[in-house]
């Protein structure tokens, strides 16, 4: 999914490593139980995960140099648990690493087979059938795109808050709305709306009176196309939504 959202993540084998020598500490060292230890090694990596991906979205650091430096991170924390190797001895460990699943013949897989299998469909579902994984091909594509193609367009606030101050004793305010309006027309126009093209010519025709309008600092003449665009791009932003594969019931 990193890739696919066109970004990159090299710390995975680091916290891979960092997982597996927390996990050999806590079981040898600590005498923890793996019901314990496998949800904290989970919740580790998710941390860790998460904490580079809030550094990456919250500071717009390059996924290279945040990633970077979480893999440096992750090895060093191994030598901070322990400097030697540490052998799992745990029973429960042993079973599954020797679990076997026989097939014909003499072949057979094991368990770790079965769960990168499991992990696979789950991926493949996640990122194939929902709207999360249509938003991370989109943003992997072109994320300005995205953007322009629904995720910031799907909310209707900036044209309802327009429409409500144009239809009201608000003239000052037509200056300010005039960049927003100009920048969301370019958008709609570059960008190929499928289904949803229809919705998308309204609110195109809606937004060149809008403008036209506001470029002429006509307040008066503006609330009409206003309200026009509004409903438009209320419907746009549905088409869009479910397009997404959301609903229309937000």
């Amino acid at each position: 999914f990193v890739i696919l959202s066109g970004g990159i993540d090299l710390s995975v084998g680091a916290v891979i490593a960092f997982t597996t020598v927390f996990s050999a500490y806590m079981l040898e060292e600590l005498g923890l139980s793996p019901a314990i230890v496998i949800p904290t090694v989970l919740l580790c990596g998710v941390a860790l995960g998460a904490v580079m991906g809030a550094i990456i979205h919250f500071f717009n650091v390059q996924p290279f140099i945040v990633t970077l430096a979480g893999m440096f991170f992750a090895r060093g924390m191994c030598f901070v648990i322990s400097t030697d190797a540490i052998t799992i001895s745990n029973p429960f460990y042993r079973a599954v690493a020797l679990f076997r699943i026989p097939l014909f013949g003499k072949s057979f897989i094991s368990i770790n087979v079965v769960i990168v299998l499991v992990v696979l469909l789950a991926a493949l579902y996640l990122a194939h059938l929902t709207r999360f994984g249509r938003t991370v091909y989109a943003i992997g594509g072109n994320d300005k795109a995205a953007r322009l193609a629904g995720i910031i367009l799907a909310d209707t606030a900036g044209f309802h808050g327009m429409d409500e101050a144009l239809n009201g004793d608000a003239p000052e305010i037509v200056a300010s709305w005039t960049g927003a309006t100009s920048r969301a027309l370019t958008a709609a126009r570059v960008v190929a709306w499928g289904e949803q093209q229809a919705a998308a010519d309204a609110f195109i025709a809606g937004a060149t009176e809008l403008l036209a309008a506001l470029e002429a600092d006509d307040a008066s003449s503006a609330a009409a196309p206003a309200a026009v665009v509004h409903e438009a791009q209320h419907a746009l932003s549905h088409d869009v939504y479910a397009a997404i594969g959301g609903g229309h019931d937000h």
